[in-house]
């Protein structure tokens, strides 16, 4: 891949196109396996005296509403095309040299739509439900955070039919029950969003997600399948903006979903910092430039701040920036002939976000780190960082910064760095070691070297 890339196509063709190599075939194969058995039952146990803070950067004052009925589905389809025998689903994967054991079970998918909350306001989501056909105890909850895939409902993965469903399906195939949410602002197969995505955003992203898993009971009661779940045994995992989120999900889940107990984060090649990120992008040209711009126009719109984007944003852009964004997933043509950050931010932008104090931009940026959040630590399941020594869209060292204070409060962290690699390698080349990690925390493994930054590797080992 050229690295003379044009600042939004390099950065979406990065996030993308690598993504999904291993779905092409599923469009060839549309087997169905069976179903499975009952579920168990859900508890109301809670944390005494945890209160989930509100947001704020000038956000108008709300009171969450009660998860009573928050992952309540209200509608679901059965998707024949993405459910498949572990035959054909292992038929595809020996095309790829894809590190991962060979699949295990059938596996049968749901696309969902259920209830969850958004600022104190009741709202709709979207996700995958990929779930195995398995009759032993204690099976294992996946909820799969996934990669930047646009900011609209017609990026969201169920809007993408095999795109979306493939890494929910393969994970199913070995033996978890997986939800997979779309995220809010990413209405795929039904409904609509009023708003962007908002990107890189603690609050939404982790509340639509863990409400996702209280959608997986449901879907089991709803289509009465008989699959013995286990909410104590609960692996959450994402990569790019997804391990951004399930950094920010396990960090939410003492408050917001107390009823469930993670046992395993990955977080690969994630944004920590993205304060840090948004200085680094008013300097060096490149995917972060887009990135940050990204995150910004879409918390201008979750923030309520409706500041008008000319304030930061170049006027041949700022103008129908929204609209396109609205529009286009993967196309990012419009930007060509960008050759400095100077083409895209205004220079009133550029110097207020390198003084660290530019309102409410800076905010936004603060307030939706994970040092930053307004969420207090309270605690966390083991977890496995990945950073790509090459990495120019989540550039790799305030990520190591952030390790070693995290630490501090608490997490504990084991970090692998691939020397060389870049950011879709880093995740994609160490999938097997993500998975073999996870598979030791299920079997109650310590960590080998926790809270310890490790010098560049060859990846994998």
């Amino acid at each position: 891949m050229s690295r003379d890339y044009v600042i939004f196509r390099q950065w979406k063709s990065n996030l993308l196109s690598e993504w999904v190599v291993i779905v092409f075939l599923f469009f060839l194969l549309g087997c169905s396996g069976s179903k499975d058995s009952p579920l168990k039952e859900d508890t109301d146990e809670t944390e005494e005296g945890l209160v989930l803070p509100t947001s704020g950067c000038g956000l108008p004052a709300y009171d969450f509403l009660p998860t009573t009925g928050m992952g309540e589905i209200v509608s679901i389809d059965h998707r024949p095309e993405l459910s498949m025998s572990k035959e054909a689903i292992s038929s595809l994967v020996d095309n790829f040299s894809f590190p991962l054991p060979p699949p295990q079970y059938d596996v049968e998918t749901y696309y969902i739509q259920y209830r969850t909350q958004d600022k104190g306001e009741e709202v709709l989501a979207t996700g995958i439900i990929s779930i195995p056909n398995r009759t032993d105890d204690n099976i294992p909850i996946l909820l799969w955070e996934h990669p930047t895939m646009g900011f609209a409902d017609s990026c969201a993965p169920t809007a993408t039919g095999v795109i979306g469903g493939a890494y929910p399906i393969l994970f199913a195939s070995l033996g978890m029950a997986v939800t997979a949410p779309d995220f809010i602002g990413m209405s795929g197969w039904t409904g609509s969003s009023t708003d962007l995505h908002p990107y890189i955003a603690g609050e939404p992203t982790a509340i639509a997600s863990l409400d996702s898993i209280r959608a997986l009971q449901n879907t089991l009661i709803r289509e009465d399948i008989e699959l013995d779940i286990d909410p104590q045994n609960v692996v959450i995992w994402g990569a790019s903006e997804g391990g951004y989120a399930s950094l920010m999900s396990d960090r939410y889940m003492p408050y917001y979903a107390p009823e469930f107990s993670s046992v395993a984060t990955v977080a690969a090649i994630p944004v920590t910092d993205p304060m840090a990120l948004g200085q680094h992008a008013v300097v060096v040209l490149g995917p972060t430039t887009a990135g940050i711009m990204g995150s910004q126009i879409t918390h201008n719109q979750w923030y309520e701040a409706d500041v008008d984007l000319s304030e930061i944003i170049n006027p041949q852009f700022s103008s129908m920036i929204e609209e396109f964004l609205q529009e286009e997933c993967e196309d990012f043509n419009i930007f060509e002939g960008v050759t400095s950050v100077e083409d895209v931010y205004t220079d009133s932008y550029i110097s207020g976000i390198l003084s660290g104090e530019y309102e409410p931009w800076t905010c936004f940026l603060k307030e939706n780190s994970i040092l930053g959040t307004p969420v207090p630590y309270v605690r966390s399941a083991p977890t496995l960082i990945i950073t790509a020594e090459q990495d120019d869209l989540a550039i790799a060292a305030p990520v190591h910064h952030d390790i070693d204070e995290m630490c501090n409060l608490g997490y504990e962290i084991e970090h692998l760095q691939c020397a060389g690699l870049g950011h879709v390698d880093g995740a994609l080349d160490t999938l097997g070691i993500q998975w073999e990690w996870i598979q030791q925390r299920l079997q109650g493994e310590p960590l080998q070297n926790p809270c310890v930054v490790t010098n560049p590797v060859s990846c994998p080992d």
